[in-house]
């Protein structure tokens, strides 16, 4: 079955490099887009990217509920049946090796990455499964596969996202609901820009590519998996790093 008419997508973390990237992509198919994310400024530049675009951007702070429940009324409303969810809310920031992580850091990585993905998730899949069509893209990251030093919070949230992912699709087959994942390395956005540059080089030296990547390079991934091209393409990952950590001659 293809995508139904008056389709829209919802991608949270909107106003960061890769959630752009991903709203670039998406609109130049003509798919309307409901932006989220917490950086109401950061929207506000967005909309005036695209001034003539079906673009919705909603302020809003994804760990909390009744304003995730609010966002996706809105998108219903003014775009369509939100049957594409990219999942791409995230924080970096956090740095704290295991014995000085405090509780609320790990809860808060747990509830933007995890948490968020899972409200979001199940508030969308009646419409989806209504429709018997839906396209569900988690951004992980490569820290889920191989962890992070003085990340354990970010790695252990993002592998939850991994977990959601293949329970998603297996639930939901039957309604021709896909769900997978993108795992990203190191790409340059301005949370990359953030991570110290000696930790920078070395990433980029242990890639194959020996270099960062571009956020439209993962947003090629979630168009992917958002596409009638990955129709059958369910339950799966793509690690987009660049060949982070292969055993290279």
């Amino acid at each position: 079955m293809s995508r139904p008419d008056r389709t829209s997508a919802i991608v949270t973390g909107a106003a960061g490099g890769l959630g752009r990237a991903v709203v670039a992509r998406f609109l130049e198919t003509g798919l309307g887009v409901a932006a989220l994310d917490i950086d109401a400024d950061g929207l506000e530049e967005l909309a005036k990217e695209y001034p003539t675009a079906n673009l919705e951007c909603i302020p809003t702070d994804v760990t909390d509920f009744v304003a995730l429940t609010a966002a996706v009324e809105h998108a219903q409303l003014t775009l369509g049946q939100p049957l594409v969810l990219v999942n791409n809310a995230g924080l970096i920031d956090q740095a704290a090796y295991l014995t000085d992580l405090d509780d609320e850091v790990w809860e808060l990585e747990h509830a933007v990455h995890a948490t968020a993905s899972f409200h979001l998730t199940k508030l969308c899949l009646p419409d989806m499964q209504a429709a018997r069509w839906g396209r569900i893209v988690n951004v992980s990251s490569v820290a889920a596969s191989m962890g992070d030093v003085a990340h354990a919070a970010y790695s252990a949230a993002k592998a939850a996202l991994l977990g959601l992912t293949r329970a998603t699709a297996l639930e939901n087959a039957k309604y021709g609901i896909t769900a997978n994942a993108v795992l990203p390395g190191m790409i340059q956005t301005p949370a990359c820009g953030r991570i110290r540059a000696d930790v920078r080089a070395r990433v980029e030296a242990a890639t194959a590519m020996k270099r960062s990547g571009q956020p439209d390079e993962v947003a090629s991934a979630v168009q992917y998996f958002a596409s009638e091209a990955a129709s059958y393409v369910t339950g799966q990952f793509i690690t987009v790093d660049g060949g982070l950590g292969l055993f290279v001659f």
